[in-house]
């Protein structure tokens, strides 16, 4: 009897965590800080993406950001002759303090990485950011917000397969 209650416990708390991903999903935990990856310019997987946006953001090399955006995306930011932007020590303390909680993969194509961002009050948020490879890059496609992890969840259960058809449209144009 005590076995059972057990798993039935165990179940529940596995299921409140919002891990409720089917097999097209791979979760991979990762739990660091950026401050705990070098600074090297790597698109080869998303985590390593990740990590080269965040240090782009750190050093203010905005005229890079365009080479780690999705094509179509890259309307959105500065050029490739942007000058580098000022970065003030508080923000570049929250860059690297956000700690990369997971990499959740969709179908082996698009991936979405969990942070959760410290505010500098004892408080967090978590941002989603989603990648996808294109020609042999695993470029940024977006972020979104959230004020709990399990928010995020839902969101990526919601959203990965429109993330995934919208790759596959790009990879047929």
């Amino acid at each position: 009897m005590k076995l059972f209650s057990a798993l039935i416990s165990f179940f529940i708390i596995a299921n409140a965590n919002g891990q409720q991903f089917d097999s097209d999903f791979r979760i991979i935990p990762v739990n660091k800080k950026i401050k705990e990856f070098p600074d090297k310019f790597d698109l080869s997987s998303p985590l390593k993406s990740f990590v080269t946006l965040k240090y782009i953001l750190i050093n203010g090399k905005d005229g890079l950001q365009w080479r780690i955006c999705s094509a179509d995306k890259k309307s959105l930011l500065p050029d490739s002759t942007a000058p580098d932007s000022e970065v003030p020590e508080s923000l570049r303390l929250v860059h690297f303090n956000t700690v990369i909680q997971e990499i959740i993969l969709y179908k082996d194509s698009v991936a979405f990485i969990i942070s959760q961002v410290p505010q500098g009050n004892g408080e967090s948020f978590y941002s989603v950011r989603n990648f996808h490879p294109e020609k042999g890059k695993w470029v940024v496609n977006g972020e979104d917000l959230f004020p709990d992890i399990e928010s995020t969840n839902e969101y990526i259960r919601n959203r990965a397969e429109y993330f995934y058809k919208d790759y596959e449209l790009g990879q047929n144009n």
